[in-house]
C-alpha cells in the first residue's frame, strides 16, 4: 500500500485559525495557533474584521510549515470554518463592514417576523434551517438596511472571503450554504423563495459547489505570505460542526457527535434530507450521500464558567475561571447522587436557539432547600446543560443503539470541544415554545429523573 501523503489542515473559528500539518497516518507533525478578537460594540453585537482573519490565516499557516519536521513537504491542504456569520462586500472585494458572527442577534426581530409570515414555513421546509437571527438571511436582510460605505456588491462568510483571496473565486461549499437560511439543501441550489425574502438575487452570493471540490492555483500573493509552493490541491472542505462530527467518527446511525464550547451542539449525519416537522431543529447538506441534523443549545461553556465564576467569587466580567475551581466543583458534584436530591436547574440564561428557539427564555433553580449545598447546585448545572442536549438528540435523529458515555457521573466539563455519543430521550413533541419556568422544570423533573431523585414538591 503506497505512503499517504501529508495534508495541512486549516480551520477558521470565532476566536481563532488553527493550521495543523498530519501524516498520512492522522499523526500532528506540526501545529499553529493564530487568535483574533471579538468585537461587541453594542447590546446584541458581535462581530470581526475579516482582514484581521484572513491576515491570522496566512499566519497560522506559514508558522504549521514552518514547524514541520525537515524534509517533509505539503501536498494537500483542506479548510473547515465557523457558521452563520456574513458580510457585505463591494465592488473592489472589501469588505464594507466587519462581518456579523453566529452569536451577532441584531437582526431578531427581522428574523421573528420572517418567522411570523405566510412564508416563514415554506422557506424552512426547503432550507432546513429555523427562522432565527443566528442564520444570515436575516442578518443579510439588516445589513441592506445599514448605512454602508458602499453600495453590497455581495454577501458573503468569512471562509468565502477567503477562498476569494486565496484562489480569485467566490465559491461556497454546500454546508456552509446550508447555514445560510438560503440554500435549498434538496437540490443543492439556492432557494428562490428565501432570496425573495432576504431582497437579493443569486447573482450576490457565490458559486455552491462539492466539500471536495479542488483549488489549485494559489494567489502569488498567498504563497509569499506562507511559504506554500504553487499548485498544491487545496480541498474546500465544509463547516467546522459537521467535519467535527466526521472527525469524531459519528457516522454510523443512530450515533450523535456532541460538542461543549461556548455554547452546545449535538448532530445526527442521516442519509436523506428529513426536516423537523415542529422546526425546532435545522438540516444541512454534506455532500451528494449524507446531511447532518441537529440543533444548538446557548447554554453550553458559557452557563458552565458563569456558575464557576459564582462560586469562586471572581470578577464576573473577567478572565475564564482557573482550572483549579473546576476541579473542586466536579469533586463536590462527584459526590452528590443522580439527580442532585430533587434540585432542578433550567440554564437558559442567555435566552435558548435549539429547540424553543426564543431569546426570552430564562432560567434558574427550582426545588432548591436547606440540604442542598455548592455540589447539588454544581451537579444541577451539569445535568441542566446535559439536558439541554438531550432535548436537542430528542427532536431529531434516529434512536442511538449505544447510551452515553459517563452516564451516572457528572461530566468533566472544560472549555474545549468533546465528541461523544448521545442519549436519545424521549421528547414531549409540541415544539411548545419557553418562558413557563415552572412548567419546564416539572416537565425535565418527570421525563429524565430516575423516580428516587425527583421531587416530590415544587418549591419556586
Amino acid at each position: 500500500m503506497p505512503e499517504r501523503g501529508t495534508v495541512l489542515a486549516v480551520d477558521i473559528g470565532t476566536s481563532a485559525t488553527k493550521a495543523v500539518l498530519f501524516d498520512g497516518q492522522g499523526h500532528v507533525l506540526s501545529l499553529a495557533r493564530r487568535p483574533y478578537p471579538l468585537s461587541t460594540p453594542r447590546p446584541d453585537w458581535a462581530e470581526q474584521d475579516a482582514a484581521v482573519v484572513y491576515a491570522a490565516v496566512l499566519e497560522a499557516i506559514r508558522e504549521a510549515c514552518a514547524a514541520r519536521p525537515t524534509g517533509c513537504g505539503v501536498d494537500a491542504a483542506a479548510f473547515s470554518a465557523q457558521w452563520y456569520n456574513t458580510m457585505p462586500v463591494g465592488a473592489d472585494d472589501r469588505a464594507l463592514c466587519p462581518y456579523l458572527t453566529w452569536s451577532d442577534r441584531r437582526s431578531a426581530a427581522i428574523a421573528d417576523g420572517l418567522r411570523r409570515s405566510e412564508g416563514g414555513r415554506r422557506i424552512y421546509r426547503a432550507t432546513g434551517c429555523p427562522l432565527d437571527a443566528i442564520y444570515p438571511l436575516s442578518k443579510i436582510i439588516w445589513l441592506r438596511q445599514a448605512a454602508l460605505p458602499a453600495p453590497p456588491v455581495r454577501f458573503i462568510s468569512i471562509k468565502e472571503y477567503v477562498f476569494r483571496r486565496l484562489f480569485g473565486e467566490y465559491v461556497v461549499d454546500w454546508s456552509m450554504a446550508s447555514s445560510t437560511g438560503l440554500f435549498d439543501i434538496r437540490r443543492r441550489e439556492w432557494c428562490p423563495e428565501a432570496l425573495d425574502a432576504a431582497g437579493i438575487d443569486r447573482t450576490r452570493l457565490s458559486t455552491p459547489v462539492s466539500p471536495y471540490q479542488i483549488f489549485t492555483r494559489w494567489a502569488p500573493d498567498a504563497l509569499a505570505r506562507t511559504g506554500l509552493p504553487q499548485g498544491i490541491p487545496c480541498v474546500i472542505g465544509a463547516g467546522d460542526g459537521v467535519l467535527s462530527s466526521v472527525g469524531a467518527g459519528a457516522v454510523g446511525r443512530g450515533i450523535a457527535a456532541v460538542n461543549v464550547g461556548t455554547s452546545a451542539a449535538c448532530r445526527y449525519l442521516i442519509s436523506t434530507p428529513t426536516i423537523d416537522p415542529h422546526e425546532r431543529l435545522w438540516t444541512y447538506a454534506l455532500d451528494e450521500r449524507r446531511w447532518v441534523i441537529g440543533g444548538i443549545a446557548s447554554s453550553g461553556g458559557i452557563v458552565y464558567d458563569w456558575f464557576v465564576r459564582q462560586c469562586a467569587a471572581r470578577d464576573p466580567e473577567g478572565d475564564p475561571p482557573a482550572p483549579e475551581p473546576h476541579t473542586a466543583l466536579n469533586d463536590l458534584a462527584a459526590r452528590v447522587p443522580p439527580g442532585a436530591e430533587g434540585l432542578i436547574f433550567l440554564p437558559y440564561l442567555s435566552g435558548e436557539q435549539c429547540p424553543v428557539w426564543d431569546p426570552e427564555t430564562t432560567g434558574g433553580f427550582f426545588g432548591l432547600t436547606l440540604r442542598h449545598g455548592r455540589g447539588h447546585l454544581a451537579r444541577a448545572v451539569y445535568k441542566g446543560i446535559a439536558l439541554s442536549l438531550a432535548r436537542v438528540a430528542g427532536g431529531g435523529g434516529p434512536r442511538p443503539r449505544h447510551p452515553p458515555r459517563g452516564a451516572g457521573r457528572p461530566a468533566r466539563m472544560g472549555r474545549h470541544h468533546q465528541p461523544t455519543r448521545a442519549a436519545h430521550p424521549r421528547d414531549d413533541g409540541t415544539g411548545r415554545r419557553g418562558g413557563d419556568r415552572r412548567h419546564e422544570a416539572r416537565r425535565m423533573d418527570r421525563e429524565y429523573l430516575p423516580r428516587e431523585g425527583r421531587r416530590r414538591k415544587s418549591h419556586v
